[in-house]
């Protein structure tokens, strides 16, 4: 009777086992995704800043070009 129930122990113990491998499996599938959705956020924020940089050069080469139409006109008097 005690060998059964040492056997029934270690069965139990064989499960339990098993069920936190593949718990840990699964988180380890799912730290693997988070970590690659982390760099992809982390890629497009890069990326998006760029563009705000470039936008900003633009919009100051643009005031730029405003300003020196605005001088060459005022040279012409009507």
């Amino acid at each position: 009777n005690t060998v059964h129930a040492i056997m029934a122990g270690i069965e139990a113990m064989k499960e339990l086992s098993m069920q936190v491998r593949g718990s840990m499996e699964e988180l380890s599938r799912f730290n693997l995704a988070n970590s690659q959705a982390i760099e992809e956020i982390s890629s497009n924020s890069m990326e998006m800043s760029r563009q705000v940089g470039d936008n900003a050069k633009v919009s100051q080469m643009l005031c730029d070009m405003a300003r020196s139409q605005k001088v060459v006109l005022s040279q012409f008097t009507i």
